[in-house]
């Protein structure tokens, strides 16, 4: 049985617990799939029209290597932009 590691990752920076007002998208489409398989997480916070993206690297021993993320600005696989936008919340 897994256990389960507190991240501290809240759950409205998770692909699926929030709406895409900007879907993520690049020249490979592999982009899209990093939202969905949990590797990129998206903020809170904008830089312009964008909301920061960052990713939660672990070391070998499953710690984080910094607690607050590391900020990703373009994909890592084909070099575009990140550019994506959460929706408002709904009140």
């Amino acid at each position: 049985m897994q256990g389960k590691i507190d991240t501290g990752v809240p759950a409205d920076h998770v692909e699926g617990g929030f709406e895409w007002a900007k879907k993520p998208q690049c020249s490979c489409g592999r982009l899209e799939h990093a939202f969905e398989e949990k590797f990129f997480f998206v903020a809170n916070m904008t830089e312009g029209d964008d909301f920061i993206v960052y990713m939660m690297p672990v070391d070998s021993d499953g710690s984080f290597v910094r607690r607050s993320g590391v900020q990703v600005a373009h994909c890592p696989w084909c070099g575009d932009k990140i550019r994506v936008a959460k929706s408002p919340k709904k009140k």
